[in-house]
């Protein structure tokens, strides 16, 4: 059950490597350097790679010889699975007045920033 945790935890930390490194290709280095130093984005990263482990368990127990590429796999779609989620509830909800993009936003952390 260890090494489908590690396994599942594995793949969900490079899924989110490869996330995070397109999201800092289009943003400002002022809203990188934010994002890199909030404990909110640093939070979002341990509770998905908690995700992307318990996935990994959820499929070791479903199989009875269950392959580490399979457990790595397994990891990154639960992530990935649930990012997808709160990125679609993010970008669903509406902007209160004076979030308009340009005006405040270079260093605020948002939830859209976090999982989009």
């Amino acid at each position: 059950m260890t090494i489908a945790f590690l396994m599942g935890a594995l793949g969900a930390v490079l899924s989110e490597v490869v996330k995070r490194w397109e999201q800092f290709g289009k943003i400002t280095d002022e809203k990188f350097a934010a994002l890199r130093k909030s404990p909110k984005v640093w939070a979002a990263v341990a509770f998905l790679t908690v995700l992307g482990g318990l996935g990994g368990i959820f499929a070791s127990q479903e199989a009875d010889k269950a392959s580490l590429q399979f457990l790595f796999v397994s990891g990154a779609g639960m992530m990935l699975f649930v990012r997808n989620v709160l990125a679609a509830v993010a970008h669903n909800q509406p902007e209160k007045l004076g979030t308009q993009s340009g005006i405040g936003t270079k260093t605020k952390i948002t939830f859209k920033d976090l999982f989009n």
